[in-house]
């Protein structure tokens, strides 16, 4: 196993940042996506039946999307920091 790091490791990084910027910058995009998807899978789940899948439909119900826009702004400025300092941990413990 070698420690030396790797073009994935720069790309999990960097990726990190860029996805964490883009949430501080457009939270509302990733709020409202997330909110269309849940209550697509919600009207999925209804339209086959409550028996067919009880627990799945439970779960869907249970953990709902952010009802906040400023959790995406924290989740996306959280993000970015740990990419940057993973990123400036790789390049300072060559």
């Amino acid at each position: 196993m070698s420690l030396t790091p790797s073009l994935y490791d720069y790309a999990l990084a960097v990726s990190s940042i860029f996805g964490g910027t883009a949430l501080i910058i457009w939270p509302g995009q990733a709020h409202s996506k997330a909110i269309t998807k849940h209550k697509q899978r919600l009207a999925d789940r209804e339209a086959r039946g409550t028996d067919a899948y009880f627990e799945e439909k439970r779960s869907i119900e249970a953990y709902k999307p952010f009802k906040a826009v400023w959790k995406y702004r924290l989740l996306g400025f959280v993000l970015t920091i740990l990419g940057a300092a993973y990123l400036a941990l790789l390049h300072f413990t060559k």
